[in-house]
């Protein structure tokens, strides 16, 4: 206990120094400490900054800061620290062999043994843990956190690797923020990327200006750019798809080199392996997709079984699960083979597989196809299901046409035509059945056609009946 308040006193004695003060601790039998000029200097340990000249530094352990003249304003804590540093300023080394190689760079804080080994020239660059930034020998404005972390980095700059081996073989990679044990693990020349979770990003290597967060995700990207993967795996072997979004648990796991896809969701486009340009949303979406392209599936496990269909377009739940096909359109919520919406973009074809209502909420019965608020058109062609249903019977030998008599006393007492509905019968039974009156009203004009036939046979004959007796008047009596 006493040898450790004798430590820590010597230790303060050292760090309390006023302006232009030497403190010198050393065993002058085997090698002084630094005394070759300069003031306001700390030195406790064997050749603790043996041939510094300059002023306010710190020198605390076997040969810390060995070579240092003319730096300034640094602090060598644990031995060999800062060993070669012989012009740099503003430095903290703190750990075995922190910052060893260190000359003229500045402004760096390394801690840990070995960290920031191989430094010469780099500057402003902060390492924590042990070989942080071991290799570094120019690079500038970097940030390494954990042990191995940035290990090879040579000339990279702006780089922050945060996280056990995180960054680990970055050689000239830029501009990279890499959060998590190994994420980054492989990136050599990559750049502008941001690698968050345990082993994120792991196989990059050239792959620049990517975003993967989650444990894993992106694990496997070689020399893919510009994609964002969010999500424990997602994208995970993607080597050199470019310009993907993946969101979720899993999401384009299987993707390899697939380009411009959008997956949102658990597990959405997990077998995706080259697809392209397809959006999925929802989970499992696009589940089983391998090499589908231009799809859009929104809704869960819409199109799952689809392997390599294209321009596909389902909506809603589980909509299109086992349309194998291209470029159909599904909307509907369930698997059905017939859903409520269905067409075919290659033969702009669109089909309806329930009541549609226009104008209105509330279709009418027995009709496929509601409108309130009018139609207008340029052509109209309504279908007979067959011939019977027309009116040519009229012209059969056995057909009875109602006598006129007849006809007038019906419409005296009915006011309408024979086998025509009433107003009254039309506004309960809520309008007019097109066909069926088409057909009506051509009965009644093949019936009005055999009346002036009869009628012209008639005249015909009271013509000749006059004729005659015109030419019996005439005859001389």
């Amino acid at each position: 206990m006493k040898r450790s308040y004798l430590i820590l006193l010597l230790i303060a004695l050292m760090l309390h120094t006023s302006s232009w003060s030497q403190t010198s601790y050393g065993n002058l039998n085997e090698g002084n400490a630094g005394d070759n000029g300069g003031f306001t200097n700390s030195y406790f340990g064997y050749q603790a900054g043996l041939n510094n000249t300059a002023n306010w530094n710190t020198f605390i352990g076997y040969q810390t800061g060995f070579k240092n003249t003319t730096g300034y304003s640094n602090t060598f804590i644990g031995r060999t620290a800062g060993f070669n540093n012989t012009t740099g300023y503003l430095n903290t080394f703190i750990g075995y062999n922190s910052g060893y190689n260190n000359q003229s760079g500045e402004v760096n804080v390394f801690l840990g043994t070995n960290s920031g080994f191989k430094n010469t020239t780099g500057h402003r660059n902060t390492f924590l843990g042990h070989r942080s930034g071991h290799n570094n020998e120019s690079g500038s404005y970097n940030t390494f956190v954990g042990t191995y972390s940035g290990n090879d980095n040579t000339v990279g700059n702006l780089n922050t690797f945060i996280g056990i081996y995180s960054g680990y073989k970055n050689i000239s990679g830029e501009v990279n923020v890499f959060l998590g044990g190994y994420s980054g693990f492989n990136n050599t020349t990559g750049q502008l990327n941001v690698f968050i979770g345990q082993r994120s990003g792991n196989d990059n290597t050239e792959g620049s200006y990517n975003t993967f967060v989650g444990n894993y995700s992106g694990y496997k990207n070689i020399s893919g750019e510009r994609n964002t993967f969010l999500g424990f795996r997602s994208g995970y072997y993607n080597e050199s798809g470019a310009d993907n979004t993946f969101v979720g648990y899993d999401s384009g796991i299987k993707n390899v080199t697939g380009k411009n896809n959008t997956f949102i969701g658990y597990s959405c486009g997990h077998g995706n392996i080259e697809g392209e340009y397809n959006t999925f949303i929802g989970r499992y979406s696009g589940l089983k997709n391998t090499s589908g392209d231009r799809n859009t599936y929104i809704g869960n496990r819409s199109g799952n079984n689809n392997q390599t269909g294209s321009g596909n377009v389902f909506l809603g739940y589980y909509a299109g699960y086992n349309e194998m096909g291209s470029d159909k359109l599904y909307i509907d919520n369930s698997n059905t083979s017939t859903p409520l919406i269905w067409g075919d973009f290659a033969n702009d074809v669109l089909h309806f597989n329930g009541k549609v209502a226009i104008g209105t909420n509330e279709p009418v019965a027995g009709y496929e196809l509601t409108v309130v608020g009018g139609i207008i058109t340029n052509k109209v062609k309504v279908a007979l299901v067959n011939g019977a249903h027309w009116a040519d019977y009229v012209f059969e030998d056995q057909y009875k046409l109602k006598p006129l008599n007849e006809l007038e006393a019906y419409i005296k007492q009915n006011k309408h035509l024979p086998g025509i509905p009433s107003a009254e019968e039309l506004v309960k039974e809520g309008g007019i059945n097109v066909n069926q009156m088409f057909a009506k009203q051509m009965e009644k004009i093949e019936e009005l056609t055999l009346y002036v036939i009869e009628m012209k046979k008639e005249i015909e004959t009271l013509q000749k009946e006059n004729n005659a007796l015109n030419s019996t008047a005439a005859q001389p009596k």
